[in-house]
């Protein structure tokens, strides 16, 4: 899908300039051969304007808004003739829905894994290292690391002092 010169004009848009480089021969030749109308080879290449280059103008999709884009590829499937919705066949549907499904309950049961480790912890006090700030200092001294690195690491080594059969926290 590509805008045409009658899009272009339609929108209100008004393109860049481009440069065609290395071009021995004027590509309105090429863009005839084709099937571009003459006016559109004639906004895309104005001029030659060295031994191998060529200048004119060209427009990206980039230059429409989000309406403006949405709009015309709404047009450019219509007359295309995808205008029907589309719907896969039915084993990538049910292929879909298991995948959904599945999704769905692990997303559950992880909601109510976290509410229940949360009032969990929330029964903890929470065991903070004697002089936090020095074994912090101590731990990023002489190293490319930051601050939080150490206080992630410190809470690491006091969660499996707490926890100490669970390897599932490194």
């Amino acid at each position: 899908m590509g805008l045409r010169l009658a899009d272009v004009r339609a929108l209100g848009l008004e393109g860049e300039e481009v440069e065609y480089k290395r071009s021995r021969k004027d590509p309105r030749l090429l863009m005839e051969a084709r099937g571009v109308g003459q006016d559109e080879r004639n906004f895309l290449v104005r001029q030659k304007t060295g031994e191998k280059s060529y200048a004119g103008r060209r427009v990206e999709l980039n230059e429409l808004t989000n309406e403006q884009f949405v709009a015309l590829v709404e047009r450019k499937l219509i007359e295309a003739g995808a205008a029907a919705k589309v719907v896969p066949s039915e084993a990538r549907l049910r292929e879909t829905f298991a995948s959904s499904w599945r999704s769905a309950w692990v997303g559950r049961a992880l909601e109510e894994a976290r509410r229940r480790a949360d009032e969990q912890v929330a029964r903890l006090s929470v065991p903070f290292p004697k002089d936090v700030a020095g074994v912090v200092l101590e731990r990023i001294t002489g190293t490319d690391r930051d601050w939080r690195h150490a206080v992630n690491e410190l809470a690491t080594e006091a969660l499996l002092l707490v926890l100490p059969g669970d390897q599932t926290t490194e």
